[in-house]
């Protein structure tokens, strides 16, 4: 994949981890899965004993990527279209 495909799959998250920023909650055996993901995939996580919690499309994850070419001359940038406050740009 792209930096910018991968940015763009479906995304996931656990909470079953300490939160890295206050209150630092955790909430065990959660994962949180956007609708984006196929159906089957949600029904075997909760097979599998997940709580899972299904998000609507594209709210999960923030997330920008910069990136040098074999070269070390090119950049590469992607950024999130989730929350539309992120950009790729470089000089």
């Amino acid at each position: 994949m792209s930096l910018q495909q991968a940015i763009d799959a479906p995304a996931f998250h656990t909470d079953h981890l300490i939160g890295s920023f206050y209150p630092r909650r955790t909430r065990l055996g959660v994962v949180r899965i956007e609708d984006r993901f196929p159906r089957e995939i949600i029904d075997q996580l909760r097979g599998r004993g997940h709580l899972v919690e299904v998000a609507e499309s594209w709210e999960l994850g923030r997330t920008c990527v910069v990136g040098r070419g074999p070269d070390a001359r090119s950049l590469f940038a992607a950024a999130n279209p989730r929350g539309m406050h992120a950009y790729a740009a470089g000089r």
